[in-house]
């Protein structure tokens, strides 16, 4: 599995966290997420990338912060 960059938003009750994602897989950076305690509050997971895998960092920068 390549590892593509991502953005991925953990939403739960009035709580939402934008994170991004290069240079290791997403299931990898959402497992860390995960094992935090301090993310119990988390209820789903959306994420976007590009299957053909051709989004930068630099459009994850741009469409995290926008």
């Amino acid at each position: 599995m390549q590892r593509y960059p991502a953005i991925y938003v953990l939403i739960g009750g009035n709580k939402r966290y934008v994170g991004q994602v290069a240079g290791q897989k997403i299931a990898q950076r959402l497992t860390q997420h995960f094992q935090n305690k301090a993310n119990d509050w988390v209820e789903s997971v959306l994420f976007f990338g590009r299957a053909d895998g051709k989004m930068s960092k630099a459009d994850t920068d741009t469409l995290s912060v926008g």
